[in-house]
């Protein structure tokens, strides 16, 4: 009970929430209604298709800076006519057809991203993130969701027999192809509308699952497509809650329920009790649609914006991702509330927002991010979730990388982009130290002095560090003096080491240890006779086990560049982080024979 009432107190107090279960509510009424016709057709894997072909127009959108909508529309639409296309003049079925457009169309887009040096990563497509919902996405969802109900109310009859006996209704006079040409631009107008909240691979789930239940519960046309969208509501409903209470991601959790009332409808069918589980499903559609209406009177109210301040008097700080988080939990000590977005460990490009992640982001007075480009790259959730929360840069949005000397990046158009791993140079995280304590001094003025000398002691004790380290490094035989690792997440460190930094990519992208970044690399370092090489802390090991295998050498350590570890483990600050990757890395080159 107490969960629920902080569910709802949260909805209440949240934007973020009210969006998102709204947003929610109505996309499970529209794919149940839109599923039923593709269930009835035995067609439902065309949404799979369309919901996998729209990737070359998301890739094209993002390289152009184009809204992703758009791409995802055409190329949906261009799908589907050629699925039409080959199954009207070969001899192929269906399926057949499907699977080569799936397949061909996800292909494409993959390359597309790769040539266009995209930082958009595949996982950031495939999974959504309802939370990130703004009032535009409402707004478009509300128009799809009429445009639905006005279809199918007109054409109401010839849809009906189209569903049950095509060859009858054309005998009958009605435009089937029309039809179903009609049917299929409003599933890609679903499908699009969908990618926000749940990806490209739920959102199969979310047009199937809803109305495969709603067939075991009933065999008439109409009181399955309510059932349907009934069965869609109440998921958004419930997974919404899970993902709050749990604070897990919320699409995967809305699938999960959907499909957990498949399981219960399996059970009722083969009892035959349809009647008990059809007025359960009646009941979640008038909650779902009470909820619904509450949560959109809701939003037109105002609430208090939250002062930045926890129940102790710590200035709340949220930051983009755990290094940063630690250097703010040193500096600001007993007055911050200190809160890293992506989780420790997780990829900070393909990272999805948690509920506790929107909600710390919203009550904070503080958000750090590394700028840079860092926070830019991938589905660029970050800024998304700026947005969704109000953080407007230069008010509660600051970069901790203003007076980095900055190493540009070689492997991008125009070579004018900086490196953005600034953090891993000992030299350069006392720049980001002297942000950190300047923004919390500007905003936490009567702590000024306790800031001002925490981090004065941090940058010293940064300081220790790079002057340890150092001249252990410049003894070593200037042939050693090469580092070798996967990204090139390492090329502050080495300027700070006076070591050469080579890596098989640049930065993370979709075209990440591909056949010609490898050859390259190994033709550079062949003649260096290069014998020790290093990965990142939870990277793949496959590609620089290819670059060993053709140079005769090893991996002589794990680095961590871009999360520190939990509590315990071998980097849970970011100095421990720093000192262990100038130990792994020290120990390796001077044992590089």
């Amino acid at each position: 009970m107490n969960n629920i009432m902080s569910f709802i107190h949260a909805l209440s107090d949240y934007s973020f929430l009210q969006y998102a279960l709204v947003a929610g509510i109505l996309l499970g009424a529209i794919a149940g209604v839109i599923g039923s016709f593709s269930i009835l057709q035995g067609t439902s894997l065309i949404g799979d298709a369309m919901s996998h072909a729209v990737l070359p127009g998301i890739a094209i959108a993002s390289l152009l800076h184009f809204p992703y909508y758009w791409g995802a529309a055409l190329f949906g639409l261009l799908a589907a006519g050629v699925i039409n296309l080959i199954s009207r003049e070969t001899p192929l079925k269906n399926d057949a057809a499907i699977g080569i457009t799936f397949s061909t169309f996800f292909a494409l887009g993959t390359i597309i991203m790769t040539l266009g040096h995209a930082t958009t990563k595949l996982t950031d497509i495939l999974f959504g993130n309802i939370l990130a919902v703004q009032a535009s996405d409402v707004v478009a969802t509300v128009l799809v969701g009429l445009l639905v109900l006005i279809f199918v109310t007109i054409c109401y009859h010839g849809l009906f027999l189209m569903v049950f006996d095509r060859s009858y209704a054309k005998a009958s006079g009605v435009r089937t192809q029309l039809l179903s040409n009609i049917l299929m631009v409003l599933l890609t107008l679903v499908i699009v509308i969908s990618l926000q909240a749940v990806g490209v691979i739920l959102v199969t789930a979310l047009l199937v699952t809803p109305a495969a239940t709603a067939r075991l519960l009933t065999k008439r046309f109409v009181p399955m497509m309510i059932t349907a969208s009934g069965i869609g509501m109440f998921s958004a409903l419930i997974g919404l809650y899970i993902s709050y209470t749990a604070n897990v991601p919320s699409g995967p959790a809305i699938v999960v329920t959907s499909a957990v009332m498949f399981m219960m409808a399996m059970f009722v069918y083969r009892v035959k009790k349809h009647g008990v589980m059809q007025k359960i499903m009646t009941l979640s559609v008038v909650a779902s649609l009470v909820i619904a209406a509450l949560v959109g009177w809701q939003l037109q109210q105002r609430h208090p914006v939250s002062a930045g301040y926890d129940g102790q008097g710590r200035l709340n700080v949220v930051s983009s991702f755990s290094i940063i988080n630690s250097m703010v939990t040193d500096i600001g000590g007993k007055y911050v509330n200190a809160h890293t977005i992506t989780a420790i460990g997780a990829d900070q490009h393909d990272y999805s927002p948690t509920t506790t992640d929107v909600q710390r982001t919203q009550d904070a007075a503080v958000v750090f991010a590394n700028g840079l480009n860092l926070e830019k790259g991938g589905s660029g959730w970050f800024y998304k979730l700026m947005k969704t929360t109000g953080k407007q840069q230069g008010k509660q949005l600051f970069n901790v990388t203003n007076g980095v000397r900055t190493i540009k990046l070689i492997s991008t158009p125009g070579g004018n982009q900086a490196n953005p791993h600034a953090w891993n140079g000992a030299l350069e995280g006392q720049v980001y130290a002297k942000n950190i304590a300047k923004v919390l001094s500007a905003k936490d003025p009567q702590h000024k002095a306790y800031y001002a000398q925490r981090a004065q002691a941090y940058q010293k004790q940064l300081q220790a560090i790079y002057d340890k380290w150092q001249p252990k490094f410049a003894a070593l035989p200037v042939k050693d003096h090469v580092l070798v690792t996967q990204e090139g997440a390492m090329s502050y460190f080495a300027r700070d080491f006076n070591l050469q930094p080579y890596f098989i990519w640049e930065i993370d992208t979709e075209a990440n240890g591909t056949p010609a970044q490898i050859k390259t690399l190994v033709d550079k370092l062949q003649p260096k006779q290069v014998t020790t090489t290093f990965v990142e802390q939870g990277e793949e090991t496959k590609p620089m086990q290819t670059v060993n295998q053709q140079l005769g050498a090893k991996i002589a350590g794990e680095l961590w560049t871009d999360s520190v570890s939990k509590k315990g483990g071998a980097v849970p600050t970011y100095l421990d982080l720093l000192d262990h990757n100038a130990r792994v890395i020290y120990e390796g080159l001077k044992n590089n024979h």
